[in-house]
């Protein structure tokens, strides 16, 4: 309370300094000033003050009683906010299609600032008293200790199933190759290989579709396609379209591609969402990891959820739930990943890989950590781009002691698959199988970056720093391109290789986990145009 110094007496000038009782206002009283001073109001400082004229002032401590509506407000407020988290947090996956991501992301942001809203109080209130405690620094030093002890985000492993031993490349082509020897009396027989690129949604779509396409238009396709080399959205993709290979056995005549656009037009971005900004940061506040509150596991489950609504459970069980196929007779997949801690390129497989990439006692994760993981976990383990998705972890021995690693999307090394599929055909002996034709199809969607060719102009000193690490994983997939395109063309000739670039720009089809019915249709028009041109490479006997 400011007051002028003529205004009411005041026994001595201590200036600003602590009051005497008898300098003290009165209380429920008018003042000249016409404010008044509730009851309970303590008076904590009093003074006479020159500047710019004599005032006199108090100052009072407002007691927490004074603000009872306030309080009681902000409890009432806090209260909903945490029964919302709670309920966003564990509430079935289905349920977050139904509110959609943005809300979920508005009400989640809601919710927390009336949380953080209430930490503050609390630090300014000090309801305590004397005993004065740092609410929010002990927060932040809470949640510091917990990702310290937490296992954060570790793979989810299949329970009750055994794990595999996966047969050296050189077997497993051996057998396979064989076997659609066997099947076939032609002289010339082509076979498939496929890389496929990372770009969430769009990438996957693009890959499952127009392979379904092609399945369609010729029965035997899917039959000899040998390997899948696939990164992130590229590796959802393949994985998807081999799934589904079963549906044709029970109906041959079963078109594959409707299968897909039922897929890859489902919501897989809500559930993700609703767990990022809900159930996660809860589990930031808990020392241990619970599966329900984990952002990756919801989306590898939305997967799950997906193939059996595209498939409608037609006579197949669910193969996202199940491990990859161990046999001679299925093709050989491998997902990239990449090691967070040493930023090794990675690969998950059924085949073991000992003597088909360097440094393979590293890069073999199947080998590295023989624990079985369902499908959907594979393909996540390829496809975990932060912050949307966590890094994978997995716990490993090093010496005496136990540590961790964690894995993140293939693309933060090389974005294509080409570089891993090229030394896949590095190791394969089709010399022993003269019939066998290989035909390599790289499924691509970046393109050539554009904004290289204006070079670095604005806030250059930042811009060296961060271009050349962006740019270091577009030249890896530049590399790997311009090597796989040259290796085919030495050992193969030039019939044997096609590369397909997805010409659509980011604006009609954005990179997501969520595709609208409009940007399906877009991908498959386009696939449309070009199953007609790829036909007859595949065809190709030569």
């Amino acid at each position: 309370i400011d007051l002028p110094a003529s205004s009411l007496p005041i026994k001595e000038d201590h200036g600003p300094c602590k009051s005497k009782v008898e300098n003290d206002l009165p209380r429920e009283t008018p003042l000249p000033n016409g404010s008044f001073i509730p009851e309970g109001f303590v008076l904590i400082e009093q003074g006479i003050y020159h500047q710019p004229y004599p005032t006199q002032t108090w100052v009072f401590r407002i007691p927490l009683s004074f603000y009872s509506c306030l309080i009681k407000q902000l409890l009432i407020l806090s209260a909903i906010s945490v029964c919302l988290i709670i309920l966003f947090s564990l509430i079935p996956l289905h349920t977050y299609t139904l509110v959609g991501a943005a809300a979920l992301i508005c009400c989640g942001f809601g919710c927390w600032q009336i949380i953080y809203v209430l930490l503050d109080f609390l630090d300014q209130a000090q309801p305590l008293g004397k005993f004065k405690f740092p609410y929010r620094l002990c927060i932040i030093g809470w949640v510091l200790l917990c990702s310290y002890i937490n296992q954060d985000h570790p793979i989810r492993v299949l329970q009750n199933a055994r794990t595999e031993q996966f047969p050296l490349v050189a077997t497993h082509f051996e057998a396979w190759a064989r076997q659609v020897e066997s099947n076939n009396l032609a002289d010339s027989i082509p076979i498939y290989l496929i890389a496929a690129e990372g770009g969430a949604l769009r990438t996957g779509a693009f890959t499952a579709l127009l392979l379904s396409k092609l399945a369609d238009a010729d029965s035997s396709f899917a039959k000899r396609v040998y390997a899948y080399s696939t990164v992130s959205g590229g590796s959802l993709g393949a994985g998807f379209f081999q799934s589904i290979q079963g549906l044709k056995d029970g109906i041959p005549e079963q078109q594959l591609s409707p299968v897909c656009k039922d897929f890859f037009e489902l919501d897989f971005l809500s559930a993700t969402t609703g767990k990022l900004v809900f159930a996660e940061i809860v589990q930031c506040l808990i020392p241990w990891h619970l599966p329900i509150l984990d952002r990756a596991i919801a989306l590898e489950q939305s997967w799950e959820n997906g193939w059996e609504l595209a498939t409608l459970g037609k006579y197949l069980s669910n193969h996202f739930e199940q491990a990859i196929p161990n046999s001679n007779i299925a093709p050989a997949v491998l997902f990239q990943t990449v090691e967070a801690e040493t930023g090794l390129p990675c690969v998950w497989s059924n085949l073991n890989l000992t003597d088909a990439i360097p440094f393979s006692n590293k890069r073999d994760l199947a080998a590295r950590y023989p624990v079985p993981i369902a499908l959907s976990s594979a393909i996540n383990l390829s496809a975990r781009f932060p912050l949307l998705s966590p890094a994978a972890m997995f716990s490993t021995h090093i010496g005496d002691s136990k540590t961790r690693r964690h894995y993140v999307d293939g693309g933060y090394f090389e974005n294509s698959g080409q570089e891993t599929l090229l030394a896949l055909l590095q190791s394969l002996p089709f010399e022993q199988h003269p019939r066998l034709k290989p035909k390599i199809l790289c499924f691509n969607f970046s393109g050539k970056d554009q904004g290289i060719n204006k070079g670095i102009r604005l806030a250059n000193e930042v811009s060296e720093l961060l271009y050349p690490v962006y740019q270091t994983r577009n030249a890896r997939t530049t590399i790997a391109i311009n090597s796989l395109n040259e290796y085919c063309l030495q050992r193969f000739g030039p019939a044997h290789l096609l590369q397909l670039e997805l010409e659509i720009n980011t604006k009609d089809l954005p990179m997501n986990w969520v595709l609208s019915h409009t940007a399906m249709q877009r991908i498959d028009l386009y696939c449309n145009a070009m199953v007609e041109k790829i036909i007859p490479f595949i065809s190709s006997t030569k």
